[in-house]
Parts: C-alpha cells; structure tokens; sequence
C-alpha cells in the first residue's frame, strides 16, 4: 500500500470506512494494519480538532445571544452594538453548524480500532509460526455493521418489527510453519427491533432495542497421513478445550483432515493486545495464556470476563485445537511400527 500521500487528505478524501483485501506475506500485511492505525489517529485528531472549534463557537454564539437579548430589554448598549452582536450571533451559529457537520462527516470515516488492532495482536502473536515468505490472505471489512450492503432481510417476533444485519468482517488464512492450515473468521450479527403503540392520550411512541452476538472461528487442516485416526480423537477433543468462561454456543467438528471451533461472544467484545497483559495463574502453562480486563471470579473460582477479550479468546481456541494434533501425534508415536510386507 503506497505512502505517498499526505494521510490528513486521504482522510478527507475517504467517503466511509475501507474494506481490505490481500494475499502477501506478513510483513505487508502487517504494514498495512499499521497504516489504518496511523489514519485512525489523524481522524481522531481532526474530529478532536473540529470539536474544540464548535465548542468555542458555541460559546461565542450563546454569549452573543444573551447580550442581544440584554440589547432588546435593556438600553445599555447603542443600536450599532446591538447589530455587531447580532452579526456575531449569526456568524458564530453558522461556524458550529460548519464545525457540527464536519465532525459529523469525520465520524464515518472513522475506523473501527478493534477490527484492525484484533488482527494485529493475532499476527504479532503468531508471527514465530509464519515462514516470512508464506503468503497470508486477509480479508478485513472495516465498514459499518448496520451498512445497507449488510441488511439480510425484516421480519416479525411477536409485536416487534425486526431487521437482520450480518457481518462477516474477518477472514484469515494461512500456511504454518509445520504444515498447518490456519483459518480465522469473525462474523457479527445485529438484529434491530421496533414496535410502535398508541397510548391513552392517542400519541404514538417507537421503542426500539437490539440483539447482537459475535461468532468466532478457527480451523486447522492438517495432512491426514500426518494425523491418522483424528476422527477417534473427537472425545479428546472435547476434553481438550479451555475457553474463557464467557463464550457460549461452542461447536466442535472434528473429521479425518481438520479440525473446526465456532463459540460466541456478546457484540461488546475488546482486542486486548497479550503482551501489555500480565499472565494469569490459571494459563501460565501454555504459550498463549493472557490476562483479560475487568476480570473477576466466579463462585467456581473461575476467571470470568466482564468485557470479554477476543483476542485472547480467539488464542485459547487455537491452543485447544493444537493440543488434540500434540496428541495425535504423541500417540502416532508411541505405536508400535507394523511389520513391512
């Protein structure tokens, strides 16, 4: 992705977020997730710089409006100060109107962080166990989940009108070094509800509310020669899995050549980045055992998340998996060699 070009007029010039798409290796993919943090950044500077102007013309334009006021009810200011106000009143409420509609169009530029920064973290995680030159295929939507483009159809449930959007705004896929296929997918789904009464009086009031849940995915496919038997593997499996106490819905599917892990999160999930996390007791065992925010306990002495932490989770899911093909092989090893005929 080219840098020249001066990112404050490529913001300007972005008419909504971007959606990414790529096969290369690491170190440009990488680049490039580093490239939407730095337009994030000047976004966030522009919005936080019209927000400061349509602050002080906000102020300017209520200030000039009560001396008006003080100039119609009062004969303390002469007809000429009174029209140089009225002129300041008018200008200032225009410029926080200019200062309102450009933070307004800024705001749909902005990116969403935790789209980008949750692949980043993943990469920089598992960067050991990518050959630099295997090409990584990314596909990243950083557009809106409520975007037309995104809407699946309405619907009723019960008195409620409803709208169904589905996102899948993440695909991963990649060749590890030991032969491993990785695919990673995230997908968001948002269902907008309505419903309109009549009361007493005769007016009409809208509620609205919402349902959302986040999907997560990882597969391993493996060469069935290298694991054999991995389909009688499937109740190990099953043991072999320590996700975090907030995930729900988890699916496992296990055939002769990979091995496939769906749970849910709520919609309100973090990208958490490990290495700025302190090791909790409980993972400290395995390589990709992390801290999460806001944790807490349960009555089983469980860490539970309040905020759950897809990153993590999404490492916890590629542990488990991993864990069955160690088995695998170990007990591939173990097995006494068959006589050659």
């Amino acid at each position: 992705m080219s840098r020249d070009y001066d990112l404050e007029t490529l913001v300007h010039q972005m008419e909504r977020q971007p959606r990414y798409s790529k096969t290369a290796p690491l170190a440009q993919v990488m680049d490039d997730l580093d490239f939407f943090e730095s337009i994030d950044d000047v976004v966030a500077a522009l919005r936080e710089k019209w927000s400061g102007r349509g602050k002080t013309a906000t102020a300017a334009a209520s200030i000039s409006f009560v001396l008006c006021l003080m100039c119609l009810f009062a004969d303390a200011f002469s007809g000429v100060v009174a029209w140089v106000l009225g002129g300041v009143f008018i200008v200032s409420l225009v410029a926080t109107l200019v200062c309102l509609s450009k933070n307004h169009g800024l705001g749909k530029r902005d990116l969403p962080d935790r789209r980008y920064q949750l692949v980043m973290y993943l990469l920089r995680r598992l960067r050991k166990d990518i050959p630099p030159d295997e090409p990584l295929t990314l596909n990243l939507d950083l557009t809106d989940l409520d975007a037309t483009e995104k809407w699946k159809g309405s619907g009723r449930a019960g008195d409620w009108t409803t709208n169904d959007y589905v996102d899948p705004w993440l695909q991963l896929q990649v060749r590890l070094a030991d032969g491993t296929h990785l695919r990673l997918t995230m997908e968001e789904w948002l269902q907008k509800r309505s419903r309109s009464k009549r009361n007493y009086r005769g007016k009409v009031k809208t509620k609205h509310k919402s349902k959302s849940s986040t999907v997560l995915g990882v597969q391993l496919r493996v060469k069935p020669e290298r694991h054999p038997d991995l389909v009688s593997l499937e109740g190990a499996a099953r043991k072999a899995l320590k996700l975090p106490a907030c995930v729900t819905d988890t699916r496992l599917d296990v055939s002769e050549d990979r091995l496939a892990l769906r749970t849910r999160l709520p919609l309100e999930w973090l990208a958490v980045d490990p290495s700025q996390n302190d090791t909790q007791p409980d993972y400290s065992q395995n390589e990709y055992g992390t801290g999460t925010p806001n944790q807490s306990r349960d009555i089983n002495g469980r860490w539970v998340e309040t905020v759950p932490d897809a990153t993590r989770t999404f490492l916890m899911m590629m542990l488990s998996l991993y864990q069955v093909l160690n088995y695998s092989t170990a007990s591939q090893r173990k097995s006494p060699s068959r006589a050659t005929p």
